[in-house]
């Protein structure tokens, strides 16, 4: 069966852009209210809540370039001095990981880093993105799966991440500007696969040059049943071909170069 696809839009015309979108760290052996005081000379606080009925807290900061968000527990007689914390950093940049690793360097602390969110956002103009999202939610992979994928409300999950070590999540992305939507794909690792890579903090660009079709890939497309399909649908169906497939394959090699 020929590997050439049928599509209404152009490839050439979809636009990627790769980051990293969350970095969760552990400090084992801490007093986070010592380290709160650090973050407190340092940032603005911005929110200060309880979380829902535990006695945990969140406490978030605005730093240089982005908001950190600090989860801690409350100290009570019963439950003794809490000992640990866990660090959120979002959308984080070389400048505001080097500033933080400046303050563990300086206060003995040495961060684990828990969980990476690494992130791909496609761009295309018209009805395009809408079946660019449907395919991959259909033909998404996700190596050495533990649980079937579902979708709730509008994400696609793969994997049941609080039971594995890494998932894959698809979803709209709503832009507030004249480019519009667009669509995320998002892959969580964990602790053990990051502790296998060496990857540490402060994370470094190189740190991320990995081939991620070892985590995930795109599962090979019978082209005739998908003609059929979009046949079936009545949709507008130019002469361009070209193998999506392939396309995307590569696309998971490319390297995350802007975490400035």
């Amino acid at each position: 069966m020929s590997a050439n696809f049928i599509f209404f839009f152009d490839h050439k015309k979809i636009n990627i852009k790769t980051s990293v979108d969350a970095i969760h760290l552990i400090a084992f052996r801490h007093c986070p209210s010592k380290f709160m005081d650090i973050l407190n000379r340092r940032y603005n606080v911005i929110r200060n809540v309880r979380i829902k009925k535990d006695y945990k807290r969140e406490r978030k900061y605005a730093t240089e370039s982005g908001n950190i968000r600090l989860i801690y527990k409350l100290r009570s007689a019963n439950y003794g001095n809490p000992s640990s914390f866990q660090l959120y950093l979002h959308q984080p940049s070389t400048i505001s990981m080097n500033n933080l690793s400046n303050l563990f360097a300086a206060n003995g602390i040495n961060p684990i880093v828990s969980h990476l969110e690494l992130a791909w956002d496609f761009f295309l103009d018209g009805q395009g993105l809408s079946f660019l999202k449907e395919y991959l939610e259909n033909h998404v992979f996700l190596k050495y799966q533990r649980s079937h994928s579902f979708k709730y409300k509008d994400t696609f999950y793969t994997n049941d991440i609080r039971k594995s070590s890494k998932g894959v999540r698809i979803y709209w992305r709503p832009k507030k500007s004249f480019i519009g939507n667009y669509i995320r794909v998002e892959l969580e690792l964990h602790r053990r696969i990051l502790r296998n890579l060496k990857i540490n903090f402060p994370i470094k660009p190189q740190q991320l040059d990995l081939d991620y079709r070892n985590y995930f890939e795109f599962r090979y497309l019978n082209g005739r049943a998908l003609i059929n399909y979009l046949v079936r649908r009545n949709l507008k169906i130019a002469n361009d071909r070209f193998n999506l497939n392939q396309f995307l394959k590569a696309l998971l090699s490319a390297q995350i170069r802007n975490l400035n």
